[in-house]
């Protein structure tokens, strides 16, 4: 009698702060798990030792990232948690050293870029005229916003090709100056800003998207985000002989002695 063992489902960090919005978190884990990835929860409380152990990223979405990290003074970013700044900054340089898969949500493309030396509007209505952050729990999960995606990207053909598509909209803080090797891939269709970036480096997957895909599970292509992590996670890239990641002599990985317990 032949045993089957089922696939080996790759583990898929999923960065939160100390107290995490436990909705969103699980949204993100359930759309990873359907995607055939087994997620894990990574704070500044959780997991650090395990954080070699990934292979795949998602960089949830939250509060604002403190602006100082981009050379700015602050003028209105709130919420501010330093603890995890300093882990998912570490985090997002560990994947670029090591070529892990890595998806950005929200906040999550935010640091993408910050990492990568890109900066931010602080406050999008002041910059767009007429630009409205969604506050109504309704407006968080159904699409709100026209989304223009760029013709030649990673993002249009996993999402099977759309010129545009409806997303949620969460965000009152945006991407301006880009990050280096990244590329802004999509657009809101009223105001023109950044709502999507892409690495480009082709060996390597990474992806910022400015909505909330979790919170569109019911959606298809929202779906197929999580589905081409999982993919580019399975299938390997940067993998040194026996499995181990190729890791930068430089990076040291989050896993910092001075951070509370």
């Amino acid at each position: 009698m032949t045993v089957v063992q089922e696939r080996v489902r790759p583990l898929i960090g999923i960065t939160t702060g100390s107290r995490a919005n436990f909705l969103a978190y699980t949204a993100i884990g359930y759309g990873i798990w359907l995607a055939g990835g087994r997620p894990i929860r990574v704070s500044p409380k959780h997991n650090l030792l395990r954080t070699r152990n990934l292979k795949g990223l998602v960089v949830s979405g939250g509060a604002d990232i403190d602006p100082t990290l981009y050379g700015q003074n602050n003028t209105h970013s709130v919420g501010l948690d330093p603890y995890r700044d300093r882990l998912e900054a570490e985090c997002v340089e560990m994947a670029f050293a090591a070529k892990l898969p890595v998806l950005g949500i929200c906040r999550g493309a935010q640091m993408i870029n910050i990492v990568r030396g890109g900066d931010l509007h602080q406050d999008v209505p002041s910059v767009f005229e007429g630009f409205l952050p969604t506050q109504s729990t309704l407006g968080k999960i159904f699409a709100r916003r026209k989304v223009v995606i760029e013709g030649r990207s990673a993002l249009r053909n996993l999402l099977d090709k759309p010129d545009d598509i409806w997303v949620n909209s969460l965000h009152h803080q945006a991407i301006n100056t880009l990050g280096q090797d990244l590329r802004a891939i999509a657009h809101d269709a009223e105001f023109g800003m950044v709502q999507a970036i892409e690495g480009t480096e082709r060996d390597h997957f990474v992806i910022g998207v400015q909505w909330h895909p979790e919170f569109m599970l019911y959606a298809s292509a929202q779906r197929r985000i999580f589905a081409a992590l999982v993919a580019s996670s399975s299938s390997g890239g940067a993998l040194a002989e026996g499995g181990a990641r190729r890791y930068s002599g430089s990076v040291k990985g989050p896993m910092l002695s001075d951070w509370p317990a």
